[in-house]
């Protein structure tokens, strides 16, 4: 008997493992982390210096109340963009941390409206994490990437009918996190 259950157990533990495996700890698979780590818009991806994007985009326009020079925070945008209406580009410590991209509501309306965007995101990340939709939104979803260090965020604000797909690598996002809290001036 005690053989038996010893090999129901052993079974099972393999079953969950390779499961965890095929995967990730994140439950997402493999192609998808490597997918997500590999994002890039219009050839512009996380991790890119201010060089790079300005070679690509030599319009690129400073965003001086988005920007936090205490911190090495410095935003950037464009409208010069082919497919999507506009990017900005949070660049911390001399590398691009996060990608905020912008549809106007015409825009997704020639893609065949919002959930065009949606459905590309499930197709190469995956069915979503979280699905938080609120008074102001048509649609908030976020996938977390934890093997990765990335998360994405697609957001269609219900006012006029925009919508955002945000990129952010985690690790750097943290360590702005940190930083911001190591400089901040509370009083006392």
């Amino acid at each position: 008997m005690k053989i038996k259950h010893l090999l129901v157990f052993s079974l099972l533990s393999f079953f969950v493992s390779f499961g965890l495996n095929a995967f990730g700890d994140d439950g997402h698979t493999e192609e998808q982390n490597k997918a997500v780590k590999e994002f890039v818009v219009e050839g512009i991806g996380l991790g890119a210096t201010y060089s790079e994007i300005k070679a690509k985009y030599p319009d690129i326009e400073f965003m001086k109340e988005d920007s936090d020079a205490k911190v090495g925070l410095a935003v950037w945008r464009t409208f010069s963009t082919k497919k999507v209406d506009a990017v900005r580009f949070y660049i911390f410590n001399g590398k691009t941390y996060k990608i905020s991209i912008f549809y106007t509501a015409e825009t997704l309306s020639k893609f065949g409206g919002y959930e065009t965007i949606y459905q590309k995101l499930v197709a190469k990340y995956g069915k979503e994490d979280e699905s938080s939709p609120d008074e102001k939104s048509l649609c908030d979803y976020t996938w977390q990437f934890f093997d990765a260090n990335r998360y994405i965020n697609y957001n269609v604000v219900k006012e006029n009918s925009c919508g955002f797909v945000i990129v952010v690598d985690k690790e750097l996002s943290r360590q702005l996190s940190e930083k911001r809290k190591s400089q901040a001036d509370v009083g006392f």
